[in-house]
């Protein structure tokens, strides 16, 4: 049996070597497209384990293809019984018949690929022609990628640009920003504001400013006049700083609330200011300055009014305590006033309001002495709203003029009708 089973595997190779130069031929002679060629077949026996031969598996292409061959394994199968290895391999060109008998069919092997050289030659071009195609269309899509991503830059740097574009127009500068609250106070004071607008003079500074803009311009505003009796009322600073207010030392003495000449609490610190702050005035009005320890004094008595009238709240009608609260807020910005260089100006009437007009009392407070109105002290409010509405009166009429006023003509010789 040995040397059998070496007989029949010669023979068997033999087969197989038959079998693969007819796969070639056939290749040869009618193309491998249509050759499934490679496979294994199983072949039983007493070999010990299962040997697979290499064939190919027929597929239909007609009538003009002759019958594939068919490896015929020695011993077969012969209605699925195994007889073992009983004979040679032959080779057949007919079909094996679909009954039982000694025939063996072709099969698929899952262990190896369906192979040969002219069939993995042509599989291998065909790859090939995949993996260019595959290549040419990845490469488009990269260039296609590519371009988006340019396309988005661009976008990118014009969004940046127009942000930047839309951020500059509405910006509002320092500059712009000032120039638009200076027209909103203007527009605030041709209109008739608060009360105590006008009596803190901020109204009125807001409309001698626009006066002096409009004659530093060469426009003249229609005449107002101003009656003296009003002006003697108005009071003025430099405008420099908080330097307070001398409008409550004009007169000779100090005109205290009722509410605080009724309080025995308030009366030694009364007495004390009533003597002091004459001294005071006159030094003053004298020398331009005020001792010290009088001046430090003063300031003692006008807080100790404050504290006093903090702790008699309670026992003080409202309106009483809120005239009392403002003379003595008064008070306290006209001894400021007494420490300021410029006091004696003030009590001498060099800073004062003067003019005829209203015209003139803008060229005499702006250009002349740059001044500013200071805020009204009790008794000065109806010389207040009378000089509103005297300077209200001149800036409707600069508006006036500044509508009514002319283009201003071209050069000689620019016009479209001259030659």
């Amino acid at each position: 049996m040995p040397g059998t089973s070496t007989v029949g595997q010669m023979q068997f190779g033999q087969a197989a070597m038959a079998q693969a130069q007819l796969g070639q031929a056939l290749a040869a002679r009618y193309g491998a497209g249509g050759l499934g060629l490679g496979g294994f077949g199983y072949l039983g026996g007493s070999l010990g384990s299962p040997t697979y031969v290499p064939q190919y598996a027929p597929q239909s292409y007609g009538s003009s293809l002759p019958s594939y061959s068919y490896l015929i394994a020695p011993g077969g199968y012969n209605n699925n019984n195994n007889s073992g290895y009983n004979g040679s391999a032959t080779l057949s060109t007919t079909s094996p018949s679909s009954g039982g008998g000694s025939d063996f069919a072709p099969v698929s092997s899952s262990y190896y690929p369906n192979y040969s050289v002219a069939g993995g030659y042509l599989q291998g071009a065909a790859d090939l022609t995949t993996a260019s195609g595959n290549f040419v269309m990845s490469m488009q899509r990269a260039r296609l990628v590519q371009e988006e991503a340019n396309r988005s830059q661009i976008q990118t740097r014009r969004a940046v640009w127009e942000e930047a574009q839309w951020e500059r127009m509405n910006t509002v500068f320092t500059e712009d920003y000032r120039a638009s609250l200076i027209k909103n106070d203007q527009r605030r004071a041709r209109l008739d504001p608060p009360l105590n607008e006008i009596w803190s003079g901020q109204t009125l500074n807001v409309l001698l400013n626009a006066a002096a803009n409009e004659r530093a311009r060469g426009v003249r505003g229609p005449e107002v006049t101003i009656p003296d009796e009003v002006l003697k009322h108005i009071n003025l600073t430099v405008g420099t700083g908080n330097t307070g207010n001398i409008g409550l030392l004009k007169n000779d003495t100090l005109q205290w609330p009722l509410a605080l000449q009724q309080g025995s609490e308030f009366a030694p610190m009364i007495k004390n200011l009533n003597q002091r702050i004459p001294d005071a005035t006159q030094q003053a009005r004298l020398t331009g300055n005020v001792a010290p320890g009088l001046l430090k004094d003063i300031k003692k008595d006008v807080q100790g009014l404050q504290d006093a009238l903090l702790r008699e709240i309670s026992e003080m009608a409202p309106p009483d305590y809120i005239e009392s609260k403002r003379f003595l807020n008064n008070l306290s910005e006209a001894v400021k006033a007494l420490s300021d260089p410029n006091v004696q100006n003030y009590l001498t009437g060099k800073y004062a309001a003067k003019g005829r007009n209203v015209a003139e009392l803008v060229e005499n407070m702006t250009k002349t002495q740059g001044l500013q109105f200071a805020p009204a002290t009790p008794g000065d409010e109806a010389a207040y709203r009378a000089l509103y509405r005297a300077l209200q009166t001149y800036d409707t009429g600069l508006s006036q003029l500044n509508t009514s006023l002319p283009a201003p003509m071209p050069p000689s010789g620019s016009g479209s009708g001259e030659k």
